[in-house]
């Protein structure tokens, strides 16, 4: 087993810090991102893999996506509805004024 106090993220730890480094397990051939944070007599370290990361990036831009398109969407069909209420509404004026 190597040596994690060599780690950038373990580095960091000690020095009071949350270290993160993005690197691939030996053991296992995936890309982590790993963490390590120090609270008081204690260390952490833990690995997120990135391609959960990554999954869960992609999930959440899609909704984002899905959603904004819904309120463009929305926002349209009522500035269509005032924009006719307003033009009626001026139309009604004009013919008064005549």
């Amino acid at each position: 087993m190597e040596n994690q106090a060599q780690r950038p993220e373990f580095i960091a730890a000690l020095k009071g810090e949350v270290g993160t480094d993005a690197r691939v397990s030996q053991p296992l051939g995936i890309n982590f991102l790993y963490e390590a944070a120090r609270l008081p007599e204690v260390r952490f370290a833990w690995p997120y893999p990135l391609s959960d990361l990554a999954a869960t990036t992609s999930h959440l831009r899609n909704t984002l996506l899905a959603g904004s398109a819904f309120a463009f969407l929305v926002a349209l069909i009522l500035a269509a509805f005032l924009a006719q209420f307003t033009a009626r509404r001026l139309q009604r004026i004009v013919e008064f004024a005549k």
